[in-house]
């Protein structure tokens, strides 16, 4: 199946173990990025699987590769490997090495401790491999991205022509970098 990732727009969840939750922050990140969560399998353009590691990663990996392929066959496939551990600096093999089924187009890791993702490089990593995947990752400076959020607190009656001014600049100079950025993922693929 060819990777054309720009027709994904519809995932479904599907935890091959138990999160406690713990993935609810990579579901809201994608739907920060206008990806949708569906209710059905049947409607999705993706599965994005949740795989909590219990025994041995391949093993697990591969279990729940096998139960999406009997149940849900053909669904492209997003898998993060959950890592269940309190240790921020906890390394982890890359999960990826581990996976060969065709349909599994992302393979990403993460720490997850008591029902929440650790704050660590690894989650980082994770996010930001998920947000490039989609073409999403842009570098927008922090700057202009805390500018923006300043100026969506002033209270109206304080700004006058020159604010909105200067924020239609910011605004303009935000998506210059968004456009830049895409043109650039799109020519690595």
């Amino acid at each position: 199946e060819d990777r054309n990732i720009d027709s994904w727009k519809k995932f479904f969840v599907w935890e091959a173990g138990k999160t406690n939750g713990a993935h609810f922050p990579v579901v809201q990140m994608l739907k920060s990025i206008g990806q949708t969560d569906v209710t059905s399998a049947t409607e999705c353009d993706y599965l994005l699987v949740f795989c909590p590691v219990v025994s041995r990663v391949g093993t697990d990996i591969g279990e729940a590769l096998h139960n999406i392929t009997r149940k849900k066959s053909g669904k492209p496939v997003i898998l993060v490997v959950m890592h269940h551990t309190f240790d921020p600096h906890h390394v982890v093999a890359e999960s990826r090495r581990q996976v060969n089924n065709p349909n599994v187009h992302l393979t990403v890791d993460c720490l997850f401790f008591e029902g929440h993702l650790l704050s660590c490089n690894l989650n980082d990593t994770m996010s930001g491999d998920i947000k490039k995947f989609f073409g999403s990752e842009f570098p927008v400076p922090v700057l202009i991205h805390n500018l923006i959020s300043l100026w969506q607190h002033i209270p109206r009656f304080c700004k006058d022509e020159s604010f909105d001014h200067w924020y239609c600049s910011m605004l303009k100079m935000k998506c210059c970098f968004t456009h830049m950025s895409r043109c650039q993922v799109k020519t690595e693929k």
